[in-house]
């Protein structure tokens, strides 16, 4: 019969040291694949905005950077809160939505939009689908197009002058900001930190205005993605629907579906880089601290609007620091005059006290 074994006093501390090793090796594996997963994810959520920005700039000189990652990095989580305050007015959708004609006019349609180069496509385009209408609604109405910066003054269609009104809500809200600041910093120029909250803050202001004027006024509202990721044909009819154009048989614009598409994202693709390289550059911040202040600012807005609908709206021209607000650099001022009523205009007419005091640049309005 076979003697059970005994395991002797050396042989069972050989035994614990090994396994000791083992367990020891085990831990360093488990642990070195804790690491590569730790850092896989922070490589990746570098290139996230608001959450995931890394403390280092993004190195842009050499290409374009995609605008799907520009949209990310540039986005904080307090584009969400503006976003979802924004109107529409659509008189298909809202008897509401008046849909002013001077008389012995046509229809006057316009872009709003804040001065720069983000909706300039846009603008074309729309113009081009006037055109191959035949520069006519279905019903045979005539139609002016005259894009503008000026923000309406307050009231209705009389007041104002138009017939329908488009928009574009620059998603994140940042991009607009720093658009209107290309023209005043041309590259290489970068501009103070201070200029891009200021804008940024005018760009609020500006859709607040838009917000108040979509309570009365055929309105049509679209998002930044909507105008450069949209296919061409099916934001061709979001403006043909709105404009109440015939798109009949043998239309211009379909022939050039494809050219205009490669230009539409040409000039996308610059405009954003641009201003992407312009909120790389500014001197002080990395994007860790660009997302505390961009939210800062937009929270700060909203409370002031309440949430974009309290009215009047801010001035466009007390969008300095804390410590002087009517403080304004030379761009900021430019800025809110492109943007403030156009009060010496025959097309429109200022009643309001506000509207006269933007109009002269007067932020107090005492």
């Amino acid at each position: 019969m076979a003697l059970p074994k005994i395991e002797t006093r050396s042989g069972a501390k050989l035994r614990t040291r090994a396994s000791k090793r083992e367990k020891t090796g085990t831990l360093i594996l488990i642990l070195l694949c804790l690491l590569g997963w730790v850092l896989l994810m922070h490589k990746a959520s570098g290139e996230d905005g608001d959450e995931g920005n890394s403390n280092m700039q993004v190195e842009v000189e050499e290409e374009a950077v995609p605008l799907e990652r520009i949209n990310r990095l540039l986005h904080v989580s307090s584009d969400a809160l503006v976003a979802k305050t924004i109107k529409k007015c659509i008189p298909q959708e809202n008897s509401k939505c008046k849909t002013y004609v001077p008389e012995n006019s046509g229809q006057r349609i316009t872009l709003s939009a804040p001065p720069g180069g983000l909706t300039d496509f846009f603008s074309k385009l729309v113009e081009k689908t006037i055109q191959a209408a035949g520069g006519k609604t279905k019903d045979g109405v005539s139609i002016e197009w005259l894009p503008t910066s000026h923000i309406s003054p307050y009231g209705y269609g009389k007041t104002h002058g138009w017939t329908k009104i488009i928009r574009v809500v620059p998603e994140p809200i940042m991009l607009g900001a720093v658009d209107s600041l290309l023209e005043h910093y041309p590259e290489p120029s970068i501009p103070p930190l201070d200029d891009i909250k200021a804008s940024l803050r005018q760009q609020i202001r500006y859709h607040c205005r838009l917000n108040h004027i979509a309570a009365h006024t055929s309105l049509l509202t679209l998002s930044w993605n909507e105008i450069s990721e949209l296919g061409l044909k099916e934001l061709i009819e979001k403006v043909e629907s709105f404009l109440d154009l015939e798109h009949g048989e043998g239309n211009s614009l379909d022939k050039e579906l494809d050219s205009l598409t490669s230009e539409r994202d040409k000039s996308v693709s610059d405009v954003a880089n641009r201003i992407f390289k312009m909120v790389n550059g500014v001197e002080g911040i990395d994007f860790m601290s660009y997302s505390s202040i961009t939210n800062d600012v937009i929270k700060d807005e909203m409370a002031l609007s309440k949430d974009l609908t309290a009215w009047p709206c801010q001035s466009f021209w007390t969008v300095g620091e804390e410590s002087d607000r009517l403080k304004l650099s030379p761009a900021i001022s430019a800025i809110a005059k492109a943007i403030s009523p156009d009060c010496d205009s025959t097309m429109n007419e200022c009643f309001v006290k506000r509207d006269k005091c933007e109009a002269k640049g007067d932020g107090e309005c005492k």
